[in-house]
């Protein structure tokens, strides 16, 4: 599909009346207030600057190509009788399409618009609340420790297992903006705390479904942190068909256990409807993790405050088997580690991230994205049988190279509202073409492919 003509000027003029006018109606309404309520205004800035040192963009060489993007938020939020709570947050962002082209819409400024909008009802003592129940479209995060690689459980897929990081946000973005309910509970004087979900898919396709989650965290001791959980990845479904699409590319044979796609012998090819099976994004993922805090464990009084901790976590991005593309779960398990290091003052946090994810198959979603189907291969032209264990067993080098991905975080508070962040990394970035929609295969494909980030963030008292 081509885009179409940028009318640049009518087109951000607009966005920025109607940002306008919504939070001019925020403050007049925040006027009418009573006096048991209470309002805060928050706005913040950032500059963010990149380039992609070695790695790919659209399936071209994006060598040395630059990224920056801008973007200003505003959020409002209100509390009503210390139960009820509101919030409205607008980031309006000003970036540029990749890899650059020769063309207009490859080259211009876009324009776009990132939103919250929640509700978090409180239950029990408001000051010790036993549990609350949030609504709305809001950012999720189980793993407080993880800075960019990890998070599997609600921002990785299913069927196909692709790996995400990154998003509208270069930096800060290791969480999932679910569009739903949430219910956090707390008890055993805080040993214990579970969230229950209720999302709608709302990324990738097939969306609209709900894919109810749970997530337990438990508190052992002060130095040990716990944590585990499930997702039903599209669990109720609007349109039970897209989840199976009855597509001859999507079928494989009952009898032999491969796929139509490209098949080339006779069993596979010739086998009646009724001996076809179709593959399915619905499915269960599982996830766990474990935090030690090293600096409350050793006692030391001088690193009390700071971050200094190992932490991992892996996860089962599909808990049943299917044929071929998906027979060995080993291959649907990625495992991150990280550890936070205390810098002596000079930075506030400093962590390196690795991560292990043995897969014969690329982490693409070329066929999520262009045929809506279940499958991992890398577009039209990937022949699945390029995967097979016995060409997996011929080259087993050229199936390695993806394997490792890693990333470095560094944060420094320069001033009251001022902070400057980085971040080098070969993770799962995939930064949105001249279509405004991300790629289908991450920038970093590799572990020799790598990419740095700087920002500088403000934040108005």
């Amino acid at each position: 599909m081509s885009p179409a003509p940028l009318k640049r000027a009518p087109f951000l003029k607009g966005r920025l009346l109607w940002s306008a006018l919504i939070f001019l109606a925020s403050g007049l309404l925040a006027e009418t207030r009573s006096q048991t309520d209470s309002l805060s205004r928050e706005s913040e800035g950032s500059i963010d600057f990149g380039q992609l040192e070695s790695g790919q963009l659209d399936h071209t060489d994006g060598t040395g190509q630059s990224f920056t993007r801008t973007t200003v938020s505003v959020a409002l939020a209100r509390k009503y009788a210390q139960r009820l709570g509101m919030r409205f947050s607008l980031s309006e962002m000003f970036w540029y399409p990749l890899p650059v082209g020769q063309f207009d819409e490859e080259r211009f400024v876009r324009f776009e618009s990132d939103l919250e909008a929640y509700g978090v009802l409180i239950f029990g003592n408001p000051e010790r609340p036993r549990a609350f129940l949030q609504f709305g479209l809001f950012p999720f995060k189980y793993n407080p420790d993880a800075s960019d690689l990890g998070e599997y459980l609600y921002r990785s897929g299913t069927y196909p297992g692709y790996l995400w990081t990154g998003g509208n946000s270069y930096l800060n973005s290791a969480y999932y903006t679910g569009q739903g309910i949430r219910l956090n509970v707390t008890s055993l004087d805080g040993f214990a705390v579970q969230d229950f979900t209720l999302f709608m898919e709302r990324d990738i396709e097939p969306l609209h479904d709900f894919s109810p989650g749970y997530v337990l965290t438990l508190k052992p001791a002060g130095y040990l942190e716990l944590g585990g959980g499930g997702v039903w990845a599209h669990g109720l479904s609007w349109n039970p068909e897209k989840l199976s699409p009855h597509d001859p590319r999507n079928a494989y044979s009952l009898a032999t256990g491969l796929p139509l796609l490209d098949a080339t012998d006779t069993a596979t090819l010739n086998s009646p409807a009724n001996q076809l099976g179709y593959y399915t994004f619905k499915g269960f993922k599982l996830m766990a993790r474990v935090s030690l805090d090293l600096a409350e464990l050793l006692d030391q009084g001088r690193l009390h405050g700071k971050d200094f901790k190992l932490y991992s976590e892996i996860a089962l991005l599909g808990v049943e088997n299917q044929p071929f593309y998906y027979d060995k779960r080993t291959e649907r398990m990625p495992i991150m580690m990280g550890i936070a290091i205390p810098a002596m003052g000079l930075l506030d946090r400093f962590s390196v991230e690795a991560e292990y994810h043995k897969s014969r198959f690329k982490n693409s979603i070329s066929y999520l994205e262009d045929g809506q189907l279940p499958l991992p291969l890398n577009g039209a032209t990937d022949n699945p049988y390029n995967y097979s264990d016995s060409a997996v067993h011929a080259s087993p080098r050229a199936f390695a190279s993806d394997d490792w991905h890693w990333s470095v975080f560094a944060e420094r508070k320069i001033m009251d509202g001022i902070t400057l962040s980085g971040l080098a990394a070969s993770d799962h970035f995939r930064h949105e073409n001249e279509d405004d929609e991300p790629h289908s295969d991450p920038a970093t494909m590799s572990w020799k492919d790598w990419y740095y980030v700087m920002r500088l963030n403000f934040r108005l008292p």
